[in-house]
């Protein structure tokens, strides 16, 4: 997290330090609401560029530096508060670059992330995650719909009123053409802070779990919770914190042995020694227990993990500082940090208890009443313990069937490999899922193969309905209709948001059908609960072109680089390599709604939609193929639900009725089917 203030000096040495950071490796943060805006005077004369205008510079840098040196793009995050004179300006400015993408990619540009020359490379702000800093006064202005002032930086002065629901239906509808603006809470961070004496907390990483002062930095570790699993079935409490305290040791022991990007970071890193020790794999833990993620008592036994996780660390940061000495500043924040302890572990006893859960939230509570009362004779070595990081590429090192804090994606997924072909990669978990439920070994081996075969477990047999909703993933099946409700991935945070030291990287999803109201929704519900830490939805984009990896089965590997005669698609198409690339998406897999979202868009122009229109017209006038929606001949599917009806069965793709503009957006919305998916 990098700190910038305002002069030109400042501004430009943030653009080398930037640079560096991206140069090794690591993501950076910053807050930017301390430059002047483009409404306020320079000393010298003129007008100041304003903050946007920078940000313009900053993403072209992280464009062109790649992340540790190799093919990974940098990554960014841009925060402004809600009260800056440019806030509106900042709200808009990546969903504008989104549609001029469109406009690139509806002329013929390639929608491929990460091609030189294609649409996404030839706009802005594809670098950074951008995220509104807003507090519990606008919280309560749009709750109350309330007028919103914002303030000039240099001399506090009111520039513009906004209504505070103007502001917050532009975040929502920002967020539903391109993902960002995300949100960071931050009365709710400030009441957090452990070493308020030392300084505020403005801004956070790319990913948002490490959430700490400017100029820090934090060094990340986390633990496959599937390892901690025994042959019973049950989480082994003590085996997990024996891997803290060694984990926690050795994280700690790196920090005076490190080197820093800036003389800054260095030293706040030697004088408040921030940590970040987490898991993967959580989403199987909790299939693997019989336990859905979206229900109390799955939040339930991941909030009680997660407590065990972090008072366990403090805890032995606390038998640490009894050897080396608190950290610098301990001195200086000891009443605050202990005030923060003491709101752990009394989250930790206003866990309700099941019989399911009993031992670990004993367990918690136990682990928190050592935390406390340690640091309060010894003091704690650090002022950062936990933070709950994405962990896509360790995930896989781990070999862990989900990610982070995520559920599953699909219980069958396929991912796009280097050089060609695809990998079909199963939910190993099912089967001790299905044993814990009570299923005998030919009734497992009968539901698996199910499975294997139509990519769902919706339609088993010997399954209990019941028994679904363990099974419910983030996306919902190509033959089938479950999946996690949005607010159901919005609680899970709230549920082990009270246990983190600092926050979480987490994925959103919300369903595409009034999405920017949803988004709005998913906004307030967020800010509502509680202990909830940064962000209300996460970074994503939900972009032409950029699908997230599911099963492809219907279709095998196939892609479309040549039409068949009459702008239609023959079925040896459908299997050639070349084809996949309508749908390519830099380090993501191919998601099965590139080739399966049919006839729900009717925009002309735009190659990828024509693509999925043609992949839904016969093949030499034979019918559609089978699967949910699509039975029958073109013509009955035409008919079907309306949705397809508004296009002539004979016209060309050029001739369809075209969207107002205001309509695009939510065209653009529905690139792959009814879902919407955010990313980070």
């Amino acid at each position: 997290i990098n700190s910038v203030q305002d002069s030109m000096e400042s501004i430009l040495e943030l653009v080398k330090t930037e640079g560096m950071l991206f140069k090794f490796g690591s993501g950076t943060g910053t807050n930017l609401s301390v430059l002047r805006s483009s409404r306020e005077q320079l000393s010298g004369g003129g007008t100041a560029s304003g903050p946007v205008s920078f940000m313009r510079g900053y993403d072209s840098f992280a464009g062109s530096i790649k992340s540790g040196g190799t093919t990974r793009r940098a990554a960014k995050m841009v925060i402004l508060n809600a009260d800056h004179p440019d806030v509106l300006a900042f709200i808009r400015c990546k969903a504008e670059e989104e549609k001029k993408a469109w406009a690139l990619i509806e002329s013929g540009y390639n929608s491929g992330f990460n091609v030189a020359g294609g649409a996404y490379d030839s706009v802005q702000f594809q670098n950074a995650n951008h995220s509104v800093r807003i507090s519990d006064d606008f919280m309560r202005a749009v709750m109350d719909d309330k007028g919103w002032d914002t303030h000039a930086v240099v001399d506090n002065r009111v520039v513009d009123k906004f209504q505070a629901r103007t502001l917050w239906r532009e975040i929502a509808e920002a967020a539903w053409v391109c993902g960002d603006p995300g949100l960071q809470f931050d009365s709710t961070i400030q009441d957090w802070n452990v070493v308020p004496n030392t300084g505020r907390i403005n801004a956070t990483n790319p990913c948002s779990e490490f959430v700490f002062l400017d100029d820090t930095a934090c060094n990340l570790l986390s633990l496959n919770l599937m390892k901690f699993q025994n042959e019973a079935g049950t989480f082994d409490v003590d085996r997990f914190r024996r891997a803290v305290d060694i984990c926690f040791t050795g994280q700690e022991i790196i920090v005076s042995n490190a080197s820093y990007p800036t003389p800054a970071i260095g030293k706040n890193s030697e004088a408040l020694r921030p940590l970040g020790l987490g898991y993967a794999n959580l989403g199987a833990l909790l299939m693997s227990m019989g336990l859905a993620y979206d229900s109390d008592e799955g939040r339930r036994f991941a909030g009680a993990i997660t407590a065990i996780m972090t008072g366990r660390a403090f805890a032995q940061s606390a038998r640490m500082a009894q050897v080396k000495g608190p950290f610098d500043e301990y001195s200086r924040n000891r009443e605050p940090m202990l005030r923060v302890m003491e709101k752990h572990r009394q989250a930790a006893y206003a866990l309700s208890t099941s019989p399911e859960s009993a031992d670990v939230i004993r367990a918690a509570r136990d682990t928190w009443d050592d935390a406390v009362n340690l640091g309060r004779i010894h003091g704690y070595r650090n002022a950062q313990a936990t933070v709950l990081a994405p962990t896509g590429t360790i995930g896989l090192m781990m070999d862990c069937d989900t990610t982070g804090i995520e559920p599953d994606l699909a219980l069958v997924k396929y991912k796009k490999l280097v050089g060609g072909g695809m990998l079909k990669i199963v939910n190993g978990t099912v089967p001790a899922a299905l044993r814990k439920l009570g299923y005998d070994s030919n009734e497992v081996k009968e539901i698996v193969e199910y499975i294997d075969d139509n990519d769902t477990i919706e339609g088993a047999p010997h399954l209990v309905d019941d028994h679904l909703k363990v099974f419910d993933c983030a996306f919902k099946p190509v033959k089938g209709a479950r999946s996690i409700a949005p607010m159901g991935h919005v609680r899970m945070m709230a549920g082990v948001q009270p246990f983190i030291s600092g926050s979480m990287s987490k994925t959103g999803r919300a369903i595409q059908r009034d999405a920017a109201q949803a988004a709005g929704r998913a906004q307030v519900d967020h800010s509502q609960v509680r202990h909830r830490r940064p962000r209300g939805l996460p970074h994503g984009r939900p972009v032409r072109g950029r699908p997230a990896g599911r099963a492809l089965r219907d279709h095998g590997q196939g892609g479309l680089d040549h039409l068949g005669p009459h702008g239609r698609v023959r079925h040896a198409d459908l299997i050639r390599a070349p084809v996949r690339r309508a749908a390519e998406v830099h380090g993501r897999q191919v998601h099965s709604h590139a080739l399966r979202a049919v006839g729900l868009h009717q925009e002309p122009r735009d190659p990828n939609r024509q693509v999925d229109r043609r992949l839904h017209l016969p093949v030499d006038g034979g019918p559609l193929p089978a699967g949910p929606g699509r039975r029958g001949s073109r013509r009955d599917h035409a008919r079907a639900g309306g949705r397809n009806s508004a296009a002539a069965l004979n016209t060309r793709p050029e001739d369809w009725s075209r969207r107002s503009e205001d309509n695009r957006g939510a065209a653009a919305g529905q690139r792959h089917s009814e879902d919407r998916v955010h990313q980070h």
